[in-house]
């Protein structure tokens, strides 16, 4: 693992990295990485009966590498607590496939997003920009996060657009029938209309 081949960036003080994986053998590989490199102090996380928030709390960690596939989006809750200590930065690892939790990092604060496939350089690059105070997104990322973004701001303005659309109490009546998973057939036998009225209702 150690075949880190040296980046141009340069720090100004030591960062103490920590890092949060489920896999032994990757963090302990990555350590390899950061330890050759004499900018950084790195270590693991030992997290407290497998919860990691309290170990974080106690950290006085610069940047911390965090696993973005951990179990129930503990990811984006250990970034939301490292935000709010104000001093440390986050980055996620993530993983094919994540669009919606690395939403949910970015949304809880996440200072750099860097795909489980970049290289070695791209991550220790990743990690020098963000302890610098800039934010850092892999390029393979951008196209991806964009494109759930738009899902998501259109699903938001199709809700908007039936909040705000005026509907009648036997309109209402036939959508909750409908919601229930009931046939056209069903709700025009329980509502006494025909079946073309019903088809007809938005």
């Amino acid at each position: 693992c150690a075949f880190w081949s040296g980046l141009e960036i340069r720090m100004e003080r030591v960062v103490d990295l920590r890092i949060i994986h489920r896999n032994r053998i990757f963090r302990e590989c990555l350590i390899s990485v950061f330890s050759a490199i004499e900018e950084f102090t790195v270590g693991d996380l030992d997290p407290d009966g497998g919860d990691y928030l309290p170990a974080v709390e106690r950290s006085n960690a610069d940047v911390f590498l965090i696993d973005l596939d951990l179990s129930d989006n503990l990811a984006a809750l250990l970034v939301e607590q490292i935000v709010d200590r104000g001093r440390a930065k986050a980055i996620v690892l993530v993983p094919p496939d994540a669009d919606e939790k690395v939403i949910d990092s970015i949304a809880a604060g996440a200072h750099g997003c860097v795909l489980v496939e970049s290289s070695v350089d791209e991550l220790v690059a990743a990690v020098q920009k963000v302890a610098q105070g800039e934010r850092f997104c892999s390029p393979e990322m951008i196209d991806s996060v964009y494109t759930h973004l738009g899902h998501l701001a259109r699903v938001s303005r199709s809700r908007q657009h039936v909040q705000t659309t005026e509907l009648s109490p036997r309109e209402l009546e036939i959508l909750r029938l409908v919601a229930d998973q009931m046939a056209n057939k069903q709700i025009a036998k329980q509502l006494s209309l025909s079946l073309y009225t019903v088809k007809s209702r938005p």
